[in-house]
């Protein structure tokens, strides 16, 4: 613990130097925990406010995500109205406004395209949509195939 030798002849010390020795050492170690606690401290501080900003970020993450699923669910409405929508009144109605004749002249034009919407109509019927974009092609559609006051006489499925 104490050198023994030549400082002091092989005797053990005097007191004063023995407490002044534990003094420096106490004091020693005093600085090295205040050290480490202030590390400690300031460790445990910055992981605190990463935590508050990983809590904000979820919370809009949360807002965020609440509101696509809002706006998907009132997307998936619509469509499901769009969807509702009986497409084979709309070709008879207008077949009994054309006439018959009127109406076969212009269906050949419209024929594939009303096909091909009536194939999409039946797809996303069933399911839930994938975006936005499916609800405005539908509504693209449906308004285009109004606008043209044609209907095809015969439909694919009946």
């Amino acid at each position: 613990m104490f050198p023994l030798g030549d400082t002091h002849g092989g005797r053990i010390p005097p007191l004063n130097q023995i407490l002044q020795t534990v003094q420096q050492n106490t004091d020693s170690l005093k600085t090295y925990i205040s050290a480490h606690h202030e590390i400690a401290y300031r460790s445990i501080q910055q992981h605190n406010a990463q935590l508050a900003m990983f809590a904000e970020a979820a919370k809009l993450q949360s807002r965020g995500l609440e509101q696509f699923l809002v706006s998907q669910e009132k997307a998936n409405l619509h469509i499901r109205e769009i969807v509702g929508l009986d497409l084979k009144a709309l070709a008879r109605e207008k077949q009994a406004e054309l006439g018959k004749e009127e109406m076969e002249k212009r269906e050949p034009m419209l024929r594939n395209y009303v096909h091909a919407l009536a194939d999409f109509v039946e797809v996303v019927g069933g399911r839930e949509t994938q975006s936005q974009n499916g609800e405005l092609n539908v509504a693209a559609s449906v308004a285009t195939i109004k606008k043209a006051e044609v209907k095809p006489r015969v439909w694919r499925r009946g």
